[in-house]
């Protein structure tokens, strides 16, 4: 019989597939139970918000303004144009960007789609 310290040897890796030791009963195995983060979803953060790393994203509208992605906290947004330069809502952007912000005062959540491919 295994010892409690080779079951639960996988525990801080909650995310992966398999089996984790019952917090209940450390001697019996339950199914591990994958989070949000490995299956595709999509959100919609609000402007100037900092969220994880998408692997692409859609703007959906540009209220006719410039749409601003930011890459990382050291540098600031950088322009990616209006609708000119950016087919709105057509073609997904594969960007990865941590945060987007709108030059336009009605910018709001919901103008930018953030979507994540999830772990296969």
């Amino acid at each position: 019989m295994a010892t409690t310290t080779e079951l639960t040897h996988n525990t801080s890796s909650y995310g992966t597939m398999g089996y984790r030791p019952d917090h209940d009963d450390p001697t019996k195995m339950v199914p591990n139970v994958r989070q949000n983060e490995f299956f595709p979803h999509a959100t919609l953060p609000a402007p100037e918000t900092e969220v994880p790393r998408p692997t692409s994203v859609q703007v959906l509208n540009d209220r006719t303004e410039n749409i601003f992605f930011k890459f990382n906290d050291a540098d600031g947004y950088i322009n990616f144009g209006g609708t000119q330069q950016i087919a709105t809502g057509e073609q997904p952007l594969l960007i990865s960007p941590i945060a987007w912000s709108g030059s336009h005062a009605d910018s709001a959540a919901g103008d930018v789609i953030f979507v994540y491919k999830g772990e296969n």
